[in-house]
């Protein structure tokens, strides 16, 4: 005994309907994915890029007071060579 199912036509639009709903959920959520991973994606960038640059700026810091200290320590070396004649005329 074979049941065949007739469907109405109400019924085939409403499927029809509930089809395109899916369709549309399925794609907001792609693009609310899509959206969070270039979001995401720019956040790693930014993090990337401020910590390049915190890096370049302690290594800058860095040589400047490295500078300094040569600096410092090669006029304290000519001080201490001025100071003493003597020595050189002796």
């Amino acid at each position: 005994m074979a049941v065949i199912g007739a469907v109405s036509s109400y019924d085939r639009i409403q499927a029809h309907r509930a089809r395109l709903r899916d369709y549309a959920d399925l794609a907001e959520q792609r693009s609310l994915a899509r959206r969070e991973a270039a979001e995401m994606t720019l956040a790693k960038g930014d993090a990337m890029r401020n910590a390049v640059q915190s890096s370049f700026f302690q290594a800058s810091t860095g040589m400047t007071q490295l500078m300094e200290m040569v600096l410092r320590s090669r006029s304290a070396d000519e001080a201490k060579a001025k100071a003493e004649p003597a020595k050189w005329y002796a």
